[in-house]
């Protein structure tokens, strides 16, 4: 029984990292230097170095990068953007990211919030809107900043998933995409443009 060589969850596309050369033939990778190489390149970009860390997560053996901090237009809520290395099945690795959103200090109930998925997170914010109007309910004069914080939530995280791909494409040896995958689990890569 064969599998899938890579493992994304957010990217669209598999950012290859530690492959073999283009005939597939083994290349003597140094693990270390070439991780090196990608942590000074997000550096550049304006990651946050956090060394190496291994998440605690048991199904998932993807290690911490770094991070990317983007603060929303009105400073109000943090977006942050962890980048993932994930050891590929056979050969190499792919890069990926999980984003959640960091809530204002003053913010007291928020036990659990990084842990939440990006749309439970979305909600709780919506919640706590509800909350601030005293009311159990959206007054429509909060209706208005309710859609202006989201909206501007939206499109600072849009923002953030499209400075992952740009800069993803140009860190990858290879930018693929999986073309087929055979029944017994086996997949086909190709190679496209980032």
């Amino acid at each position: 029984m064969g599998t899938s060589n890579f493992y994304k969850v957010n990217a669209d596309k598999y950012y290859a990292v530690h492959m073999n050369d283009d005939e597939g033939n083994y290349t003597d990778i140094d693990f270390e230097a070439e991780t090196d190489r990608i942590d000074e390149e997000l550096e550049d970009r304006g990651y946050e170095n956090v060394g190496y860390k291994d998440r605690p997560i048991r199904s998932d053996d993807a290690q911490v990068l770094g991070q990317l901090f983007v603060s929303d237009p009105d400073d109000l809520f943090m977006i942050e953007a962890t980048v993932l290395l994930r050891a590929g099945y056979y050969e190499g690795a792919n890069l990926d990211w999980e984003i959640s959103i960091v809530p204002p200090l003053y913010w007291e109930d928020f036990s659990g919030f990084q842990d939440m998925n990006l749309k439970d997170q979305r909600d709780m914010v919506y919640n706590e809107l509800l909350v601030a109007s005293d009311r159990g309910y959206i007054d429509r004069k909060y209706l208005k900043q309710y859609e202006q914080i989201t909206d501007a939530l939206n499109e600072t995280i849009e923002n953030v998933i499209e400075k992952l791909h740009r800069d993803f494409g140009q860190i990858a040896q290879r930018t693929l995409i999986r073309t087929a995958t055979f029944s017994n689990g086996t997949s086909i890569y190709s190679e496209v443009q980032p």
